[in-house]
C-alpha cells in the first residue's frame, strides 16, 4: 500500500497543494480546478482514442446489424463474420472501453486526493519544496468545500 501512495496519491497531492500555493489566496477550490484541468489534458490523449473507437464502430453498426439478422440462428458462424468485419475495417470492438480503463483508477485518486486535501490531514505528504498552507481557503463562490 505504501508504494501506491508514494507512486500514485502523492504526485497528484502535491500537484493539488502546489496548485493552491501559487494561486490566489490559497484557495482550495481554484487548486482544484487548476488540478482537474491538467490532469484532463494529459488524459485528452486517451479520451480522443476511444471517441474515434467509438465512431468507428458507429459507422460499422448497419453492417452489424444485418449480420445479426442474417446469422441470428448460428452464433459461431455471426461470430466469424464479425471478427473478419472487425479485421477488414480494422476496428477493435473493446478500443472504446480501454482508454475508460486506463481514466478509472486516476479518478479514483485523484477523488482521494480532493477528499484528504479538503481536510489537511496528510501535509506530512507534502515534498519538501512543495509549501503547506498557512490558512487553507475552503470557501469557493459562496460554498464551504470544508
Amino acid at each position: 500500500m505504501e508504494i501506491l501512495t508514494t507512486v500514485f496519491y502523492q504526485p497528484f497531492y502535491n500537484l493539488l497543494f502546489f496548485f493552491i500555493a501559487i494561486l490566489p489566496g490559497e484557495s482550495l477550490g481554484l487548486g482544484i480546478i487548476a488540478l482537474t484541468v491538467l490532469v484532463r489534458l494529459i488524459l485528452l490523449p486517451t479520451s480522443a482514442q476511444g471517441v474515434r473507437a467509438q465512431r468507428e464502430l458507429q459507422a460499422l453498426q448497419p453492417e452489424i446489424d444485418a449480420l445479426r439478422s442474417k446469422h441470428k440462428d448460428a452464433p459461431e458462424e455471426l461470430n466469424k463474420q464479425l471478427f473478419a468485419l472487425y479485421q477488414e475495417h480494422k476496428v477493435n470492438p473493446l478500443g472504446s472501453c480501454l482508454p475508460l480503463l486506463i481514466q478509472l483508477p486516476i479518478l479514483l485518486i485523484l477523488y482521494r486526493v480532493f477528499i484528504s486535501g479538503i481536510n489537511g490531514e496528510r501535509l506530512e505528504l507534502l515534498y519538501r519544496f512543495i509549501p503547506a498552507p498557512e490558512h487553507l481557503q475552503t470557501l469557493f463562490l459562496g460554498v464551504d468545500l470544508h
